[in-house]
């Protein structure tokens, strides 16, 4: 069974966010955290936007575009609030990690990996 690791925000149309293994590394190596330890609620409006940016980018290859940093600031004004962002990039974090085929029922479980200890 394949594990439902989409979450999806509506920008300028429906966007599939990810976050896989060629995700991970891209994380890893801008911020130099592994993925557990990133909080969501410090992340700053450019780490905001690095992060969606790597969440994005299969998406953005799958439809054609080109999809680049300078971009994000734009997107997410326009279209999105900052709360929302943040929930959806928690939201695909947990659905990466958790073993349940539902995100929602992980973060009622209490498990949030986004959150360092």
């Amino acid at each position: 069974m394949k594990h439902n690791d989409v979450v999806i925000i509506d920008l300028d149309r429906p966007r599939e966010m990810v976050f896989r293994h060629r995700e991970m590394k891209q994380l890893q190596a801008r911020f130099k955290l592994a993925p557990d330890k990133i909080n969501t609620a410090a992340l700053s409006a450019e780490q905001t936007e690095q992060v969606m940016l790597i969440m994005l980018q299969r998406d953005a290859q799958a439809h054609g575009e080109e999809l680049k940093l300078s971009d994000m600031e734009e997107l997410l004004d326009e279209y999105s609030t900052p709360g929302l962002v943040l929930r959806k990039i928690n939201d695909c974090l947990i659905a990466a990690f958790s073993p349940d085929e539902d995100p929602d029922a992980a973060s009622q479980e209490g498990e949030n990996p986004t959150t360092a200890p």
